[in-house]
């Protein structure tokens, strides 16, 4: 859980695990939020993709907001920059708030890159990825990854993970 954190730094609470370089990415786990947070967003589950010829970082996470629940494909140059891209994509069937809920999310990151998000076994969510997410280094995260301030509270449960990278 993480409470209501008016002001300060970002929000984090993650458990991370690093994999070598990787074409394909898939993480899967139930899933439950309580509620929305009362303000803002949070970030939870994430697949981060290190390309290291470039410095480039990608990220698919889940975007909880107070009005839902989507899957973001999120870019970041190497050396900061305003360049990246925020693509929000909704799923349907939806992920529920108070529900256990089976996700999984899945990256092919060769040429078409391509991202599918299954809920309960039924795809909510396929699509090309945006062409900056290539093959790279790879790393799994659960928990809540990034949250803005005001945002919160929110509890998320998280279980039975599991990764596949190739």
């Amino acid at each position: 859980m993480v409470p209501y954190a008016p002001s300060g730094p970002v929000l984090r609470g993650e458990l991370s695990r690093a994999f070598g370089p990787a074409t394909e990415a898939r993480v899967g786990f139930t899933y439950e939020t309580d509620a929305p947070p009362m303000t803002s967003a949070m970030q939870t589950v994430a697949l981060r993709v290190l390309t290291p010829a470039s410095g480039n970082v990608f990220k698919i996470y889940l975007l909880t907001r107070t009005s839902g629940i989507t899957v973001v494909e999120q870019s970041f140059p190497a050396g900061g920059g305003v360049n990246g891209i925020f693509d929000e994509h909704a799923l349907g069937p939806p992920i529920f708030f108070a529900q256990r809920q089976r996700i999984e999310i899945e990256a092919k990151l060769v040429a078409p890159p391509r991202l599918t998000v299954t809920v309960d076994g039924k795809v909510a969510y396929s699509g090309v990825a945006n062409a900056a997410l290539v093959p790279g280094s790879v790393t799994a995260s659960v928990g809540v990854h990034y949250g803005d301030r005001p945002s919160g509270p929110i509890t998320a449960h998280i279980d039975d993970v599991a990764v596949y990278v190739k």
